[in-house]
């Protein structure tokens, strides 16, 4: 059985991140990110946030970011689905990071020691966990201007839902309007303020 297999066994099976590193050669950062894309995540999370006194990420939308993600690709493995891209400060390329989803450690070694710095700084947390939450927020981007473009998205009882407008914007708004009169409309709100109200609501 391949690390990836095996970490994500156990982590099925309940075991604690301690428990795993005991018997699997890997790093605590791959068991979290194992640990976040299992099926049993929320109950997962929960159990670490009490055992380490973890406090919530709440990501920011990458529009605003001081780097940019470049030729990002996502390929399926064996174990896990492994990523890869360039990362960018303005006109500058600092390099390449890469995850092989086979359970080892994040490939930035090419990044300027200083941009690794301000990625711990920017995040709060070690290189590897920084870079993961990182590519959350690129994707999270990504998911929600897409579906800004085709949908109308709102939120209500906490939860957020879409229907398709077709073209036609307004149309499809005040019918959410009419139909759920204290829900929040998504479209047409500040993206930074949207994100945050999509992230909250799809947890």
């Amino acid at each position: 059985m391949t690390k990836g297999k095996q970490i994500k066994q156990m982590i099925q099976d309940g075991k604690s991140n301690e428990e795993i590193l005991a018997e699997v050669d890997t790093t605590i950062n791959s068991v979290r990110w194992y640990r976040s894309k299992s099926d049993k995540v929320d109950s997962q999370i929960a159990k670490v946030k009490k055992e380490h006194n973890v406090t919530d990420f709440v990501p920011r939308s990458a529009s605003k970011h001081p780097y940019t993600i470049k030729k990002f690709q996502t390929m399926r493995t064996t174990d896990w689905p492994a990523f890869s891209f360039d990362l960018w400060e303005g006109k500058i390329c600092h390099g390449m990071v890469s995850d092989d989803g086979m359970g080892g450690m994040i490939h930035y070694m090419n990044l300027p020691k200083k941009v690794i710095k301000n990625l711990e700084k920017i995040y709060d947390d070690d290189i590897e966990s920084a870079i993961y939450k990182m590519v959350d927020e690129f994707e999270n981007t990504k998911r929600l201007k897409r579906l800004l473009k085709g949908k109308v998205l709102y939120i209500t009882n906490g939860l957020c839902y879409e229907i398709k407008h077709n073209g036609k914007v307004e149309s499809a708004i005040q019918y959410v309007k009419n139909k759920y009169r204290n829900c929040t409309i998504l479209n047409g709100m500040d993206f930074e303020e949207a994100f945050k109200l999509y992230i909250e609501a799809t947890k």
